[in-house]
């Protein structure tokens, strides 16, 4: 909870500094969109993540993961790009559809390459709870349980996670929130 307060306190405080004064440009208000959806996601995760709920709170994550990946798409094109960029955005065309500054398309995988090179971790983690957004093995794993010789089956939230399990998602989030 104290991890919430702090990183919803840092979030409006950059959606602050990017107002200069109440005068807002394009790029800011696609920022803004971006900070306020991930303080939604965060205070969702959360709230699910105090309940033991993982299988509920960790596709949170990946979505945290997806801000990550529309902010750092907006830093990897061409400088006079961003006003076309933002109301490609806009408009709600798909951002595979707009070029990196090296000609590439803005593919979600591309993108989280070029975030992978800044930060190691990322594609690793981008793969794993892309698992936990669709039914896969990591939705199996967690439903049963060995216990003496007799297999045991989640029906109440659904996980057999571990507290250490519990932190290791919390800890992504953070993670993918400090990339933010």
């Amino acid at each position: 909870n104290d991890l919430f307060v702090k990183y919803k306190e840092a979030l409006k405080d950059t959606a602050e500094k990017l107002s200069c004064g109440g005068k807002f440009y394009p790029t800011d208000l696609y920022l803004i969109a971006i900070i306020n959806r991930a303080m939604a996601i965060n205070d969702a995760y959360f709230r699910i993540a105090k309940l033991n709920n993982y299988v509920a709170a960790a596709p949170y994550i990946r979505m945290q993961m997806d801000n990550c990946i529309s902010a750092y798409a907006g830093l990897i094109i061409d400088e006079k790009d961003v006003l076309k960029f933002i109301n490609h955005f806009i408009a709600g065309k798909d951002l595979y559809k707009f070029k990196a500054a090296n000609k590439n398309p803005l593919y979600e995988k591309y993108v989280v390459q070029e975030l992978n090179k800044k930060y190691p971790q990322f594609k690793k983690a981008y793969e794993y709870y892309n698992d936990m957004v669709h039914l896969s093995n990591q939705h199996f794993q967690s439903a049963h349980n060995m216990h003496e010789g007799k297999l045991q089956v989640a029906l109440d939230h659904g996980s057999f996670y571990s507290s250490d399990e519990g932190s290791c998602h919390d800890n992504n989030m953070c993670y993918a929130t400090k990339r933010l």
